[in-house]
Formats: C-alpha cells, sequence, structure tokens
C-alpha cells in the first residue's frame, strides 16, 4: 500500500499497474483468509476443550482478521481490525486465566498481538 503511494507521489506512470496487482493479491489474502477463520469458527473452535487449542485457534482467528486489516486501506476502522481486536482479546483472557505465563501459545499469542497493535493500531508497544 505505502509503495503504490510512493509510486503515484512520483508521478510513475506504473503506479496504476501496481495499484491493480495489490488489489489482486488484497482480494487473494482476504479470500483465504475468510476461509481460513470461517473453517476456525465453524469446525474447530465448537470442538477445542483444552484451553490450549482455545487460545491457539482463537489467536489464529485473531491473525487473519489482522492480515486483511494490514492490507484494508481503512486499517484500524476497518471491520477486520475490529476482529481480530476481539479475537485477540478473548484468547488473551483465557490465556491468562488458564495458560502459564511462559506457556509457548501464550507467548505466541502476546507476540502476534503485540504486532497488531503496532501495525493495524499504530501503538508503540
Amino acid at each position: 500500500r505505502d509503495a503504490v503511494a510512493r509510486a503515484r507521489a512520483r508521478g510513475e506512470a506504473r503506479a496504476g499497474q501496481a495499484l491493480a496487482y495489490f488489489n489482486l493479491v488484497r482480494g487473494e489474502l482476504e479470500e483465504l483468509c475468510r476461509r481460513a477463520i470461517e473453517l476456525v469458527r465453524v469446525d474447530l473452535l465448537p470442538l477445542a476443550q483444552l484451553p490450549e487449542s482455545r487460545v491457539f485457534y482463537l489467536k489464529m482467528m485473531g491473525d487473519h482478521e489482522r492480515y486483511c486489516a494490514e492490507f484494508d486501506p481503512r486499517g484500524a476502522d476497518s471491520g477486520a481490525a475490529q476482529a481480530a481486536k476481539l479475537a485477540y482479546e478473548q484468547a488473551s483472557a483465557l490465556a491468562e486465566a488458564k495458560l502459564e505465563a511462559a506457556h509457548p501459545i501464550r507467548l505466541g499469542l502476546v507476540l502476534n498481538r503485540a504486532v497488531y497493535l503496532s501495525e493495524v493500531l499504530g501503538e508503540r508497544v
């Protein structure tokens, strides 16, 4: 997204081509993420009984929503950003209640949520 904006600012002739390709990639990414999110939401999360599994699947949903939000021109205002926030919050609450502080899944969740806060919301973490 930033590269396209820079190309436009410089008046490069290929800016239109870059934007078209960006939109193509964004569409493909969004479709793959939506399919992964739906698989987790409908098929995997309802069957997950262990806290580790539930936290992992909620983190996975947050991650895929974050991928969509990173490519969405609306950024932090997008529906994907809001869905990522919700998934990360649910995963964090469960991880804090049920997983040890040094549990690998909990650590991965903390890292990925920090990426969300930094890259999507622009917060310093």
